[in-house]
């Protein structure tokens, strides 16, 4: 959900994640990679939510895990934090 402070935070499980290519003509023939996190929500699974953030988190998270994301919305979604949630995974 939005608050004011332009963050979207959302509570969920994770249903996948990857890393995207996200430039591959940088200087020195380096690519650049984002993680890509998609979520179904706790408060209706249904309905998912996709983030994108820094590779570093694709060792905080896998598939199944229930996950708390705080992201701001300026930038399209982009993950500043993620809190794994105790519980059944």
């Amino acid at each position: 959900m939005n608050d004011s402070s332009g963050n979207f935070e959302a509570t969920g499980t994770v249903q996948k994640v990857w890393k995207q290519t996200i430039d591959s003509k940088v200087k020195g023939g380096r690519a650049r990679y984002e993680a890509r996190i998609v979520i179904s929500l706790t408060s209706d699974p249904e309905k998912t939510e996709d983030f994108g953030g820094d590779v570093a988190f694709l060792d905080q998270v896998k598939v199944g895990d229930a996950v708390h994301i705080v992201a701001t919305t300026k930038t399209g979604r982009k993950i500043q934090s993620i809190q794994v949630l105790d519980g059944p995974n």
